[in-house]
């Protein structure tokens, strides 16, 4: 008799044993399929890309944010979308240059929607080679600030943002331009913000800058990387 309540007691220590080494199992289970969802989710080869800058937005600091973007990665379909295109209710973009910068190829009042999108778009396309720099484009280095922002009676948005823009045709040859551009927004059809204007204005302290009244089109025999006003510079691509 004792020795068979002995091997009944055995017995039973010997069932919870098993319950509880099932349930440590699954706990185990878990917590490893939880680890492993855990890894695969900070996995690099598993982390999606980030999402392309919105072209349609009615945030005024988003947009100034999506056409620095498309400055810098010389994504033309991108600038070309947040502009404002000509139309019945609309004459559409168009850049007004610094005042005292006279072009001698345009008026001050600055030029408009076709001929923004050819410079911009010649700026970025790698096989366009410029007539007065005698290369193409390398790359576009913007860096863009908020300064101001203010809704406007006729019901648009202006924004003054400072901008450093340094586009480069080669390693140590290029310009900078350290510039104020006020942006002015209009809500298009479907009620996206548009940009109509982009006025160029001086930096409030800064080294003088070349302009087209005392600037000679870089060339073959001027290296480096010149303060030029950003007009003057897309001017050298059009």
């Amino acid at each position: 008799m004792h020795r068979h309540a002995g091997t009944a007691h055995t017995g039973t220590h010997h069932c919870r044993f098993d319950r509880g080494a099932t349930l440590r199992s699954l706990l185990i289970s878990t917590a490893v399929a939880f680890l492993l969802t855990g890894c695969a989710d900070n996995d690099p080869l598993s982390i999606q890309e980030e999402p392309p800058p919105p072209r349609d937005t009615t945030s005024p600091a988003v947009v100034v944010q999506s056409h620095e973007t498309a400055l810098a990665t010389l994504d033309l379909d991108l600038y070309t979308a947040l502009l404002e295109a000509p139309s019945g209710r609309a004459e559409g973009f168009r850049f007004i240059p610094q005042a005292d910068d006279v072009l001698g190829w345009l008026p001050p009042s600055g030029w408009d929607y076709d001929l923004e999108l050819r410079t911009v778009g010649h700026m970025m396309d790698p096989e366009f080679v410029s007539e007065y720099t005698h290369e193409n484009v390398d790359s576009i280095e913007v860096a863009m600030d908020l300064l101001n922002e203010r809704v406007m009676d006729d019901g648009g948005v202006e924004v003054t943002c400072t901008a450093r823009i340094t586009v480069l045709w080669g390693p140590d040859d290029g310009g900078s331009s350290d510039v104020r551009l006020v942006f002015t927004m209009f809500p298009d059809a479907d009620g996206f913000l548009r940009i109509r204007t982009i006025a160029e204005l001086p930096a409030f302290t800064r080294l003088p800058a070349f302009s087209s009244r005392d600037a000679v089109p870089p060339g073959d025999d001027a290296r480096g990387v010149d303060d030029v006003t950003w007009g003057f510079l897309k001017g050298l691509h059009r």
